[in-house]
């Protein structure tokens, strides 16, 4: 004979209480077969349930259908029954449902005696506001958790109305979700949630443990909480723990609200050694929070799920306000990540007054998007809207918002520069006192989004003496003493062009200065694009650089490219700059080509040659164009553009009209000339001799009209228009040779007596170096 065991729980289906004096037969074909006490065959007479609803007996090995009845009440057969199992694996949960108002003996409602997955329970939910007791719930609870665990697992369900108490710890090891029948709608803050029919109440001594592919869905709130209360009274206001996730263990399942915790969620070991993979997989929101605390996931690997959160002072929002809306600030943490890796995922996620809102610690490859952590405005408490300390990298802030923080984003992780510690992409920062993204350590990359600040004051991005790399793109700063603070010039801090700085009072401050120092071979940083050269040893070759990469080097005490290795200059050999000059390359496939610059001395570049001085009107805006010629002329005209150079406009006419066009080229290295060509050979109207200094006009080519400033200096008939001024306004003599018109001069009549005081004519008058006299005299000029 070989025997099977079997046992059971029978649970009533409408509250999930368990049945004493349940009597089980396995039947075959109506017939009842013969029972076992154990394995060894010793004779029973009944299977009985006791009074946890359990019953076992021994059976040989087959397939039978159980008869399950109660005081003569016929509750149903469960058929199909196989019994082979020779292990106590565990019970089967078999629910029943009694029919009302009908007689002893006879069948109840149909029923589905096959296990099920979810079980109502029948707590005694006596939970008392006024005192914060009730009946101890847990036990019970974890009886059917239990249960529903050894058959592979299920939900526990909680009839809408109950109001139950757990003063002792309840744990969901595999499986098993707890979870209410019905969801009501309540108050979002106030007294009002302490009436609420669908809330679990936890002793701050007890926790809900949460094992494998467990969870709970629901409201849980503090026993013994108390409403709208004082900043004095916050602290009073968070005990305990609600959910504690069991260690080593995955896909947990967590929704509600919980509310009055120290902690509402968090790891059972927080203290291990980080990235130690103990967790992973959890899936957590939507919640509705208001505790010291947020969420805490320690050492997770794998991916872990964070959606629609909500951290709101709910206890406390319908208080009396307060100074700095202190009854609204919560001095802990809403999302504290350690030791977390590998693609952890947090989206939508809310808070409102937390001194950090999301704290990274030795984390990897964090995902947050659509997560705001805002704050009462105008505090200096130190509150923090995203901070990462330890060995974090790879942090990805993407899309979201930090208002009303001293500090919006911190960046205090020391990985190194093996990765990147954090992006921050299109995301919002407004902040009241000190700075709206910190860089303390490593490297991170601005890339979009606004910073700002309510009133001018603080910075938009702040380095500090130990910060990695700092790139800064396409951001907008606004409202800030200092848009971008920099430690000095030597910490790295790239300012991208598309970065926007409004009303702020100084837009960088220490601004990024690369260096390096001549010599016959330099080498580049692969991210400098403007360096600065110290030293004036002449460079010959430059290592480093990608093709069609730019560089300016600027060079404050001068320097000369040689034209022996790698580098290519415009003139075939060595090219010297001034003492303030620059020179621009770019890198080919094999080679750095100069392609331009300022003050070289020994060659002139087509496109930017500064002949005249500051004094002069010439100065600005100066190209080459012209007009279709005729038989009697026709004009050239040096203006904006063009051939490059700078100053105001000339124009020039000529009479030998013949076939060619007017076109500008360099004929030496230190010549501009505006030439064309016709029968007769080349017919030169300007040469600019650079080195010289002089400017020619051709005599063949007629001029026109002669403008300086806009204004006629040589006219149509060839006539010098003086420049005028008053005596008073004349400029500081000093330049022997120069002529004005003094328009209120007092000059000589033809008897040779000066006018009178206040009656000048004016006249012409001339610079001799230490005085202007009137022209053609030694007597100096007088109003």
């Amino acid at each position: 004979m070989a025997l099977a065991y079997r046992s059971g729980t029978v649970l009533q289906s409408d509250t999930g209480r368990t049945y004493a004096g349940v009597r089980v037969l396995p039947m075959v074909d109506g017939v009842a077969q013969p029972i076992y006490a154990d394995a060894s065959g010793t004779p029973l007479s009944e299977a009985i349930t006791n009074g946890n609803g359990a019953y076992e007996f021994w059976v040989e090995t087959g397939t039978y259908d159980l008869d399950y009845s109660l005081g003569g009440q016929h509750l149903g057969v469960q058929t199909g029954v196989e019994i082979y199992s020779l292990l106590k694996d565990g019970a089967e949960i078999v629910p029943f449902a009694l029919a009302e108002g009908q007689p002893a003996g006879s069948v109840g409602r149909a029923l589905d005696l096959v296990s099920r997955r979810s079980v109502m329970a029948d707590v005694v939910g006596d939970y008392n506001t006024a005192t914060g007791f009730g009946t101890d719930d847990a036990p019970y609870l974890q009886q059917l958790a239990t249960a529903l665990e050894n058959q592979g697992g299920g939900t526990i369900l909680i009839p809408y109305g109950r109001r139950p108490y757990l003063g002792s710890d309840l744990t969901l090891n595999n499986n098993v979700v707890l979870e209410f029948d019905k969801v009501s709608s309540g108050s979002n803050y106030g007294s009002g949630l302490l009436s609420f029919k669908n809330a679990v109440w936890v002793s701050p001594t007890a926790t809900i443990k949460v094992g494998n592919g467990s969870g709970f869905r629901g409201s849980l709130i503090r026993a013994g909480l108390t409403m709208n209360n004082t900043s004095a009274q916050v602290a009073a206001l968070w005990l305990g723990t609600a959910i504690t996730l069991l260690k080593n263990t995955s896909d947990h399942v967590i929704e509600g609200m919980i509310l009055g915790f120290e902690w509402p969620f968090k790891c059972e070991d927080t203290s291990s050694a980080s990235n130690v993979a103990q967790y992973s997989r959890s899936r957590i929101g939507p919640l509705l929070l208001d505790n010291k605390n947020g969420i805490w996931l320690h050492n997770y690997l794998d991916i872990a799920r964070i959606d629609a959160v909500h951290c709101w002072p709910i206890c406390t929002v319908a208080a009396t306000a307060e100074p700095d809306g202190a009854q609204l600030k919560r001095t802990g943490t809403a999302l504290r990540l350690s030791g977390v890796n590998d693609w952890t995922m947090t989206n939508r996620f809310f808070s409102y007054g937390y001194n950090r809102g999301s704290w990274l610690s030795d984390c990897a490859s964090v995902t947050m998007q659509n997560v705001a952590h805002d704050h009462v405005p105008g505090s200096s408490d130190g509150s923090i809207g995203f901070l990462m300390t330890g060995l974090t990298r790879e942090i990805r802030i993407l899309g979201c918002q930090t208002a009303g923080k001293q500090y919006g984003i911190w960046n205090a992780g020391q990985f190194g520069n093996e990765r990147v510690g954090l992006l921050v992409s299109d995301t919002v920062v407004w902040v009241t006192t000190t700075a709206a993204i910190v860089n303390q350590y490593g490297d991170i990359l601005i890339r979009g989004g606004s910073l700002r600040n309510t009133t001018v004051g603080g910075s938009g991005v702040k380095t500090a003496s130990t910060a990695g790399v700092t790139e800064i793109q396409g951001v907008d700063m606004r409202g800030f003493a200092i848009g971008v603070e920099n430690f000095s010039t030597s910490t790295v801090t790239r300012i991208d062009r598309n970065t926007r700085f409004t009303n702020c009072t100084a837009e960088v401050a220490n601004a990024y200065k690369p260096t390096i120092a001549s010599a016959g071979t330099i080498t580049l940083s692969p991210n400098d694009f403007e360096i600065e050269v110290t030293g004036t040893t002449q460079i010959d070759t430059i290592t480093g650089g990608r093709f069609g990469q730019r560089i300016v080097l600027h060079v404050p005490g001068g320097l000369t490219l040689g034209a022996s290795g790698n580098i290519v200059t415009q003139n075939g050999s060595s090219m010297i700059f001034s003492a303030g000059g620059a020179a621009v390359l770019e890198r080919n496939a094999t080679a750095w080509k100069v392609v331009g610059g300022s003050l070289c001395a020994n060659y002139v570049f087509t496109d930017k040659v500064n002949v005249f001085t500051a004094a002069q009107d010439f100065r600005n805006n100066v190209s080459v164009g012209q007009t279709a010629g005729t038989s009697t002329g026709g004009t050239l005209t040096l203006t904006r553009g063009g051939a490059g150079f700078e100053g105001g406009q000339v124009t020039f006419g000529y009479g030998n009209n013949v076939a060619g066009d007017w076109f500008a080229d360099v004929s030496t290295a230190n010549a501009f000339r505006v030439v064309r060509s016709d029968g007769g050979g080349t017919l030169v109207a300007l040469l600019i001799d650079k080195a010289a200094g002089d400017i020619t006009l051709s005599g063949s080519i007629n001029t026109t009209a002669l403008k300086v400033g806009g204004v006629d200096a040589i006219d149509t008939n060839r006539l010098f228009n003086a420049r005028s001024y008053t005596v008073g306004t004349l400029p500081t003599p000093g330049t022997g040779g120069r002529l004005a018109w003094a328009s209120n001069c007092r000059v000589f009549n033809g008897a040779g007596v000066q006018e009178g005081g206040g009656a000048g004519t004016g006249g012409l008058v001339n610079d001799n170096g230490t005085d202007w006299k009137i022209a053609g005299t030694n007597v100096s000029a007088v109003a």
